[in-house]
């Protein structure tokens, strides 16, 4: 069971509706999740790079770091949980799917 973080819930309800602008926040943050696989890393990576051609994003766009990663997958999750409802489902998913705060080695 996840405990839930109250801190998360109160980022996420000031974030707003837009799924977006919750990822840029929880983000801002400080919650991280460092302990992808590389099968995992090169999922995100194939996935994010032909998500950005597909669109016809510049190569800018493109991941160049984890951290890139972990912020296109975030965005994931906040898209799919928004769906769920509340800013305490979506903190409880977010915290499922191993962010936590620090986890950028602060």
């Amino acid at each position: 069971m996840t405990t839930l973080d109250f801190n998360l819930v109160s980022i996420i309800k000031n974030a707003g509706n837009d799924p977006s602008d919750i990822t840029d926040a929880i983000f801002l943050a400080g919650y991280r999740k460092i302990d992808f696989t590389i099968e995992q890393i090169i999922e995100m990576t194939a996935d994010q790079t032909a998500t950005c051609l597909y669109l016809g994003m510049k190569h800018d766009a493109l991941p160049k770091t984890v951290e890139d990663l972990a912020k296109y997958h975030l965005s994931g999750i906040i898209e799919e949980a928004s769906w769920i409802g509340s800013p305490k489902e979506i903190a409880a998913e977010v915290l499922r799917n191993g962010y936590v705060k620090g986890g950028d080695n602060e």
